[in-house]
């Protein structure tokens, strides 16, 4: 998870995942944090003797997160509690002016633990 983080919220995201419950079964997380999402840009790779063009470019995307422990895992044979959560793009004023203007796709994705599309529902 924190590979996806910008590098400035760790330690406050730690301190929210590490926090205790205020009641039993109180498990649940939510915060802000800032992920590193990829856009394109242009990039030169050498493989061999065969030159690759690519384009990559990593901008911050504000994303809310909100996720509980789960103690219990049928097929895991380790006994430690997962993090599981959603995380929800939040519109900034920057964003904000695109997506009045219509000039977005609004959908939602599943994905399986190698990031592999499970499924896609577009609204």
């Amino acid at each position: 998870m924190y590979d996806m983080i910008d590098k400035q919220d760790h330690q406050g995201i730690q301190s929210e995942l590490l926090r205790s419950a205020n009641s039993p079964g109180d498990d649940t997380r939510i915060f802000l944090c800032r992920m590193n999402v990829s856009r394109n840009a242009r990039r030169q790779m050498r493989f061999g003797d065969q030159k690759v063009s690519i384009r990559i470019f990593l901008y911050l995307q504000v994303v809310l997160v909100q996720g509980h422990y789960l103690s219990f895992l049928p097929l895991c044979s380790r006994n430690e509690p997962v993090f599981l959560a959603t995380c929800t793009p939040v519109a900034m004023p920057e964003t904000r002016e695109c997506v009045v203007q219509g000039a977005t796709n609004v959908f939602t994705s599943i994905h399986s633990m190698d990031m592999k599309f499970v499924h896609i529902d577009r609204k």
